[in-house]
């Protein structure tokens, strides 16, 4: 089977401007994908302003260029571990998150249908009720040595109070040292009780030496998740050494088909997608990469921050197009 399309940019107004890091933005570039069949509908792709670097008319070109102008995809060789998903033949050197847009925009021509449930974890914010997250199953909160450890205890019994069977990870960001994190853990310990202690599902990333946390695992029977340290194992195509090895990927960093070849090639490793404020246009690729990881909830939380929502959903169809509310 073949698909043809054609590429163009356009410029797409807000209804009114909406800021977005601090600037007021009036209107938005987009990668127009033409589909030739009319029963296949076109769709646009964008990145958030201040938030990626890469330009739409580099990947206009790059993909113009690899198509010779001719947009045709044969299906039939398509190999979704492989650079480009197998379709395109060529030894061209571009960049991981131009890779990633590239590869999005291909994943959009390709229409994968499929709406198999995708399992999201929340981010506590403190700006909202505790009753906000009294149906959420699975909470992301962020820890800071400098805050009040009985904050953090409180936090997380009124959170399980309220549902006995939510799960609960910790973000340390990088900003504590050992002695502090064990603190932390002995003050959970002494203060949750059992129940409510092994709902944590994990530690995020909370050393900026990634050496600390494999001496913090030998104390603790809290896993270690790796975040910022993922490329360091995923460069070399090895694993963390850490014992739960559970990974937390931001695809934009590397591609889509190198973390399908990587989650194939390490099926038995946890692997939760995140997001980095990517534009809703994109979603459906972190979505299709999180299916592959079905009893997991992912990080994809940045699609619903409220100022990502009300800038997406000024845009003209996008809510309609990509579900937003």
């Amino acid at each position: 089977m073949k698909i043809r399309f054609s590429l163009d940019t356009c410029t797409l107004n807000y209804r009114s401007p909406v800021s977005i890091s601090g600037k007021l933005i009036a209107d938005n570039q987009f990668l127009h994908v033409k589909m030739t069949d009319p029963l296949i509908k076109d769709f646009y792709f964008s990145v958030l302003p201040g938030f990626h670097n890469s330009l739409l008319k580099e990947v206009e070109y790059i993909l113009k260029s690899l198509f010779n102008e001719d947009c045709i995809l044969n299906l039939s060789d398509i190999q979704m571990d492989k650079k480009f998903f197998g379709l395109l033949k060529t030894d061209l050197f571009i960049s991981s998150e131009v890779l990633f847009i590239v590869e999005t925009v291909l994943l959009g021509v390709i229409n994968i249908k499929d709406d198999t449930p995708v399992k999201l974890n929340d981010v506590y914010s403190e700006f909202n009720p505790i009753e906000y997250y009294q149906n959420t199953k699975c909470i992301k909160i962020k820890i800071n040595p400098q805050a009040q450890i009985s904050k953090t205890i409180d936090l997380i019994k009124n959170l399980q109070q309220m549902n006995p069977q939510m799960l609960i990870r910790l973000d340390g960001n990088r900003k504590y040292s050992v002695d502090e994190l064990n603190r932390l853990l002995f003050e959970l310990k002494l203060h949750l009780t059992i129940k409510q202690f092994s709902q944590i599902d994990y530690i995020e990333e909370p050393f900026t030496n990634f050496y600390d946390s494999l001496l913090f695992e030998k104390r603790s029977i809290i896993p270690v998740a790796i975040d910022e340290s993922f490329k360091e194992y995923f460069k070399f195509n090895t694993t963390s050494p850490l014992s739960t090895s559970i990974n937390i990927i931001k695809p934009s960093l590397y591609g889509i088909s190198p973390i399908i070849n990587w989650m194939n090639s390490h099926a038995d490793l946890r692997c939760i997608i995140s997001s980095t404020y990517e534009h809703p246009t994109v979603m459906p690729s972190l979505y299709y990469l999180a299916r592959m990881r079905p009893l997991e909830y992912h990080g994809l939380e940045n699609f619903f921050n409220p100022i990502i929502r009300v800038y997406a959903s000024k845009f003209y169809n996008l809510s309609a197009t990509y579900g937003l509310a």
